[in-house]
């Protein structure tokens, strides 16, 4: 298979890579717009966070959001940004651009996918992805005990959205849920996200997720804004 149709994006292989874009953003996209450490080295790059493969770019005066896939958890310290080659419709990147590019056709406060790339190696594949830079200024998590009741809100309106549509987040935390100046949320990293039927049990271990991980910035549960927290859950069941 040759390439993999993503609604619409573009598609070209240059010998062992795949390159996407949105053709609606950009024209084209090149095998050195995702190389990741030419933009450090050339200084065009501000670190972001996360497990040291992200930066934000600018490329002809569009700001964007470069993430090259890395692996966490055990399995992360042996393959690294390695993954098994099932075909190129089953990679990650292929399955987060189609998650995120209708989320976003569909008016959600998610990223604008710019162009994703896949690099193949035998029985392994290495992939990248490319969106828009969102109008944000902090992650719920830097934010925590300085939200607001309507941020609270927000933050529970933007889920209950999202659930709305049938998409289960494989990793719902306050990393990656981000803020703006105008008090909206968005929604980041649709990597392994599926689009599922409406039921109630994904949903919640969605939530559970997300208040775990308030539990864990807070230092504990004793210690996390469990009334706030209502406020969220307010929004999310109205």
């Amino acid at each position: 298979m040759s390439q993999a149709v993503v609604p619409g994006f573009e598609c070209l292989r240059h010998q062992n890579q795949w390159i996407w874009w949105n053709a609606a953003l950009v024209d084209g996209l090149e095998p050195c717009h995702f190389d990741l450490q030419a933009w450090q080295t050339q200084g065009g790059a501000e670190p972001a966070a996360g497990r040291g493969s992200a930066c934000r770019i600018q490329q002809g005066g569009a700001d964007w959001f470069l993430r090259h896939y890395r692996r966490g958890g055990l399995i992360g310290k042996l393959l690294h940004d390695q993954y098994w080659w099932s075909g190129l419709a089953n990679t990650r990147i292929v399955r987060e651009m189609m998650v995120t590019g209708q989320l976003a056709e569909r008016g959600l406060p998610v990223p604008n996918v710019v162009g994703g790339r896949v690099q193949r190696s035998g029985l392994i594949y290495r992939c990248d992805l490319i969106t828009q830079a969102l109008p944000v200024s902090a992650s719920m998590a830097e934010r925590l005990g300085e939200l607001t009741q309507e941020q609270w809100t927000n933050i529970g309106k933007v889920i209950a959205a999202v659930h709305a549509e049938g998409v289960w987040h494989a990793d719902l935390n306050a990393h990656n849920i981000l803020l703006d100046n105008d008090g909206g949320a968005w929604i980041i990293d649709f990597d392994r996200a599926q689009f599922r039927p409406p039921d109630q049990k994904w949903q919640q271990a969605n939530l559970n997720r997300l208040w775990r991980s308030v539990c864990k910035i807070s230092g504990g549960e004793d210690n996390a804004p469990q009334e706030q927290w209502q406020h969220l859950l307010v929004a999310y069941n109205s």
